[in-house]
């Protein structure tokens, strides 16, 4: 009997110990939504860790989603205050993609248009957001690959959920499974500002709207114990609504900031860091925000301890431990969602990655910015899931709409005011293919248009039909630099050319062109008036390799520029018309001109000294073999300016707009940069160019060419710039050695 009692004493105490222990309380981590202000969770993470606490549950809304999404799948404080070490907020925030990300046959119509707009069925289309945040998206999918395969958050190392809202109903929607890049994406989507995400078919946008401070969700996952950290504000005074951007911007927070009140309730333990002089926007101070945070934390250590013996003793707690993240994988088949209008042949060709074979990371994101860079898409998301053969590449994509409008300003000194309109047709006449126009309405106006199909199973190459028109003024100056007269000019080509598509940064070709020129005396010395008119005609067929990897179109801070062609000239066919006052009809002249060859090589360079300073160097040489007494104006180089736009012209700073026409010469320059404040820009340079140099070591009788009467000239110039959303605007002044004025420039918008 006395065993039994014992025994069953002793079977109680256990019960009781094993029912105690199962009872010991879940703790649950709520993380606000707040902007930047968001990642001071980072550092109150870092001071609970270093008291042993460690959650059982995780919620957030907005940065506190993308935060805590990423804590709940093992990330460490330290891990993600050093992606926030390295992220270029201004790419990862902006719709700006760096050009060396563009493909080559798009490059030089990106980045240059004030607005830019779509279109559907003839009417202008508004998106749903300014920013879609491509970039944004492949971070957050790079940083949460270890659980693409993982579609219930509650089986993440710490289970998550999140909360965004459904714009059409004004609901809250708690996301809890799915993709996590999405749901996060999702709960930080501000309205307006970044487009809105589809999941399940509720269109959602950021969950602060409706539940900024989740604290019931954690409740009701199973969280005994809440401690939540708030960086949000409440509602402002009176005092401080003192514009209309500040009372709407609080109005459409009023039903959240009661719900917040509420929710505060709730938590057990409430952690509000000191972020005073900190904003939503405040990115580029995120490294001070995670510090700030900690700081804040630590000021609250004794209430910590407090609160761990009152509410977790006895609590065994660990960290959650990280799933392996691979940086390469065996890729066994790829699935494309979402195309309508474009081919997956397409999106397979430009993606190149083979089934059955082992890719990394890098190369992955690689070959989608190379698809993104076509500007075929607004959005292309990868998730690597797993097979019973390996890994699923799987690719979400949304097109970009079919047609769109972009429209530009501009005005300089030089080349005065015009009105720049680009309209583009993608995939209408054929899959795979583009159809661009550009007209420029000015005082010189021009015109472009070209149609672009991509060729081959996997679009490696392509085709480009065009045609150009420019009406633009050429000077002609005596060797002292006075103008003796102006011609009117009308310039058209048309061209055929086939090229390499499958490297978004390089590209060559072979192209075949017919170019039709004439020219009349507008403002003219006796001389040149006898001339009525000037007719050219030729034919070329050329190869050329271009590269571009420059960061973006206007004050680069880094990259290559190269433009290269060898051209061979025939079928010329030029005449001069003259119009004599003791004559009754104008007499006509024909010119014959043999075929001739033309060699060009521009090579530019930009160095980045430092975050705020830039070097670059520049060498051009244009050498051909074309009689000088040709008459063929087509192909002669028109040299000087700041910013010459003709046929063939190169600037150089201190000298008139197309002062000098050469058939040859060599150019170089050099220019630093410095950037006082962002989007602020100082530049001094210096520039030479030669008329005999290497000319005459390279070509059989060659005579030199001259620039006024001087075979080489030297000259230097300053300016200062803003890179603005207008477009660059720039004011100059530069100078050639050997003349006594100074010349000046101001620029303002994008140019054709």
């Amino acid at each position: 009997m006395k065993k039994f009692v014992f025994y069953f004493t002793l079977f109680i105490n256990i019960s009781a110990i094993c029912l105690a222990q199962n009872e010991k309380p879940k703790l649950g981590l709520v993380l606000s939504g707040g902007g930047a202000k968001g990642l001071a969770h980072i550092g109150v993470i870092r001071v609970l860790e270093s008291q042993g606490i460690y959650p059982d549950y995780v919620t957030g809304t907005s940065m506190g989603a993308l935060i805590g999404g990423l804590y709940s799948i093992g990330y460490t404080p330290d891990e993600m205050e050093e992606v926030v070490r390295n992220i270029e907020w201004d790419h990862l925030l902006t719709n700006s993609t760096p050009l060396s990300e563009i493909t080559i046959e798009e490059k030089p119509f990106y980045g240059r248009y004030l607005l830019e707009l779509g279109l559907e069925k003839g009417k202008i289309v508004l998106p749903r957001g300014l920013i879609e945040g491509q970039k944004l998206n492949e971070l957050f999918s790079r940083l949460t690959r270890s659980v693409h395969h993982i579609h219930d958050f509650s089986e993440f190392p710490i289970p998550f959920a999140c909360v965004a809202s459904d714009i059409s109903t004004g609901e809250k929607v708690i996301l809890d499974h799915g993709f996590l890049p999405e749901a996060m994406r999702a709960s930080m989507a501000i309205p307006s500002i970044f487009t809105t995400v589809e999941i399940d078919g509720k269109l959602l946008v950021d969950g602060g709207l409706v539940r900024n401070f989740p604290v019931q969700e954690a409740r009701d996952m199973g969280a005994d114990i809440v401690i939540g950290v708030f960086v949000s504000s409440d509602l402002n005074p009176k005092e401080e609504l003192t514009n209309m951007i500040e009372v709407l911007s609080q109005s459409a927070f009023i039903f959240s900031a009661f719900d917040t009140r509420e929710q505060s309730k709730l938590v057990d333990f409430l952690i509000t860091p000191d972020l005073e002089g900190y904003y939503t926007q405040s990115f580029e101070e995120g490294l001070d925000i995670v510090k700030a945070g900690e700081v804040s934390a630590l000021d609250l250590l004794d209430s910590i301890k407090t609160f761990k013996e009152k509410y977790l003793i006895g609590k065994e707690m660990k960290p959650a431990r990280k799933l392996r993240e691979s940086e390469g994988y065996f890729i066994s088949e790829i699935i494309v969602n979402g195309n309508e209008h474009i081919d997956s042949e397409f999106i397979l060709g430009k993606l190149n990655i083979s089934p059955d074979t082992e890719i990394s990371i890098d190369d992955i994101e690689k070959r989608i910015d190379l698809l993104y860079g076509t500007r075929y898409f607004t959005k292309i998301n990868y998730i690597i899931d797993e097979n019973a053969n390996g890994n699923l590449l799987v690719l979400d994509v949304k097109e970009a709409l079919q047609s769109k409008l972009s429209v530009a300003l501009h005005y300089d000194s030089e080349n005065r005011m015009g009105a720049n309109f680009n309209l583009t047709f993608r995939n209408v006449l054929l899959k795979n293919s583009r159809i661009l126009t550009e007209v420029d309405i000015a005082e010189s106006p021009r015109a472009y248009a070209s149609y672009f199909k991509y060729l081959g199973i996997k679009q490696r190459t392509a085709l480009n039909l065009g045609v150009n028109y420019e009406n633009l003024p050429l000077p002609v100056y005596e060797d002292d630099g006075s103008q003796r007269g102006v011609f009117g000019t009308d310039y058209f080509t048309y061209f055929l050319q086939w090229q390499m598509t499958n490297h978004q940064n390089y590209t060559f070709g072979l192209r075949y062109a017919s170019e039709f020129s004439k020219l009349k005396p507008e403002i003219a010395d006796p001389e040149l008036a006898a001339i009525e008119k000037v007719k050219l005609r030729n034919h070329s067929v050329s190869v050329f390799y271009n590269r571009n990897t420059l960061n973006r179109p206007f004050y680069p801070t880094k990259g290559t520029l190269l433009t290269s062609n060898a051209k061979y000239e025939f079928g010329i066919n030029n005449s001069l018309t003259y119009d004599l006052a003791d004559s009754l009809d104008a007499i006509e002249l024909d010119v014959d001109v043999d075929g001739f060859f033309q060699f060009m090589i521009n090579y530019i360079q930009y160095f980045k000294l430092s975050p705020k300073s830039t070097f670059m160097l520049q060498a051009k040489a244009v050498i051909s073999d074309i009689d000088t007494l040709s008459l063929n104006l087509t192909d002669y180089q028109y040299v000087g300016g700041f910013n010459p736009r003709y046929i063939h012209a190169n600037r150089f700073w201190g000298v008139n707009d197309k002062e000098f026409t050469v058939t040859s010469y060599s150019y170089f320059q050099l220019m630093y940069q410095y950037e006082p404040f962002k989007d602020i820009y100082l530049q001094g340079l210096v520039n030479y160019i030669d008329g005999e140099f290497p000319m005459e070591f390279l070509l059989k009788d060659y005579e030199s060419n001259t620039f006024g009467d001087l075979t080489r000239r030297f000259g230097f110039g300053f300016s200062a710039g803003y890179n603005s959303k207008l477009g660059p605007i720039m004011v100059a002044l530069a100078k050639d050695i050997d003349r006594k004025n100074w010349k000046t420039y101001l620029n303002i918008g994008f140019w054709f």
